[in-house]
């Protein structure tokens, strides 16, 4: 499966809407996570936003020219440097 900006976030359990500035449901493919693609750490307010949904544990945040890939037996592989949050008030740490 291969996903960017949009589509990429549609796969967790929400996803940002672009119609009314809130969340929306989504695909729910990654098990109680979902996906800020655009990321920058330095504004995580929307990813932050996106982990209060009902059911979220993890968040990934995704900048520009990263890439994460998830393997069907838990593998994940990064590109460049991603970001995992696992509270919505938590501390953003450097997915590896």
């Amino acid at each position: 499966m291969i996903a960017i900006a949009a589509a990429a976030q549609a796969l967790g359990l929400a996803a940002r809407s672009l119609m009314t500035r809130g969340s929306v449901d989504g695909l729910g493919w990654l098990p109680n996570g979902v996906v800020e693609p655009n990321f920058d750490p330095a504004f995580d307010r929307r990813l932050r936003e996106l982990m209060d949904w009902p059911g979220v544990e993890w968040g990934i945040g995704l900048p520009a020219g990263s890439a994460v890939l998830l393997g069907p037996e838990g593998e994940v592989e990064t590109i460049g440097m991603s970001f995992v949050l696992t509270d919505a008030e938590g501390d953003l740490e450097p997915l590896t």
